[in-house]
């Protein structure tokens, strides 16, 4: 048995992550900063869930966000800008891409996921990780994941995270007919890694 530590790499679909959190743990109650998370403690949090406790080293922690328009969203844009700057304290590498504003709609994120997904097969290729723990409910992203498991001799570990709470019941990404590990985090998870910090103030 190899003494070698797996290097992990988590991936952080950001919005999809913070909204699943605030419907499993705070429904229709709360504030804005409910469901926020730190990436950092999240990423150290996963890592102790290995199946061989002290084989992994949480080696990268990648953050994908969109951020308001300044010219439209003053406050919100620079609320983000206040969690950005706190998630690149920590280390985490941060990639955001401004949100699409459409009449009459609310602003929506564009090529957040793409970029997300690009990374993280390219990682894998270039075999920066070991393992590839993407924590997110997307869809889209499950090609990401599927090419992972059609490629084994990558020797990449991919793995899911999902939250676990009475108000959000959403399916972990799945590959069919392939063993794939969920995280399942619960609120006691989530507290752990929780960020209370209220962003809207300066």
């Amino acid at each position: 048995m190899s003494d070698k530590l797996s290097r992990v790499a988590l991936f952080i679909d950001y919005q999809n992550v913070y909204r699943r959190a605030h419907a499993a743990f705070h429904g229709d109650r709360g504030h804005g900063a409910d469901g926020q998370i730190s990436p950092r403690e999240l990423g150290e949090l996963l890592c102790q869930r290995a199946q061989s406790p002290g084989s992994r080293l949480l080696s990268e922690v990648r953050l994908y966000t969109g951020i308001p328009s300044q010219a439209r969203d003053r406050q919100g844009y620079a609320a983000r800008r206040r969690q950005i700057t706190e998630w690149r304290r920590q280390g985490v590498f941060v990639s955001q891409r401004p949100l699409r504003y459409g009449r009459g709609a609310q602003p929506r994120e564009k090529g957040v996921d793409v970029k997300l997904a690009i990374d993280f097969v390219t990682g894998a290729v270039e075999k920066r990780f070991d393992v590839g723990i993407l924590f997110s409910t997307d869809t889209d992203l499950l090609p990401a994941l599927e090419f992972l498991v059609e490629h084994p001799d990558l020797g990449i570990t991919p793995e899911v995270a999902v939250w676990r709470g009475a108000g959000d019941n959403n399916p972990p990404l799945t590959v069919p007919n392939a063993n794939i590990w969920h995280h399942r985090l619960t609120r006691d998870d989530y507290e752990q890694v929780r960020d209370r910090r209220r962003y809207d103030r300066p």
